[in-house]
């Protein structure tokens, strides 16, 4: 998979906002607070550490914390939380900046 620098929040955003139906606020305010998250885990944030390049040595996300984390911090429903998970792993995989999980 191509190493990519960076996401266009607005295009994804906007994306969300269409497969939801939700407002831009609450998009944004998921994509903020579960970027809080990946950093509490050290997902985000190392970018000058080489070890992170080989996904064997990846932190493991587990979904279910990241949407109850969300939740938790925004103060939106679990509900609300996890179309909006589902949202953001639709964009990143059809735009080829995730692989689909079975």
């Amino acid at each position: 998979m191509e190493n990519i620098d960076f996401v266009d929040l607005d295009e994804e955003v906007a994306y969300m906002m269409e497969k939801t139906g939700l407002s831009e606020t609450e998009c944004y305010d998921y994509l903020d607070a579960a970027d809080d998250y990946l950093i509490e885990l050290g997902v985000l944030g190392n970018i000058d550490d080489d070890s992170q390049a080989d996904p064997a040595n990846a932190p493991v996300v587990d979904n279910d914390k990241l949407v109850a984390y969300v939740a938790e911090k925004t103060g939106m429903n679990l509900n609300v939380v996890e179309k909006l998970s589902d949202a953001e792993y639709d964009y990143l995989v059809e735009n080829g900046l995730a692989e689909e999980v079975s």
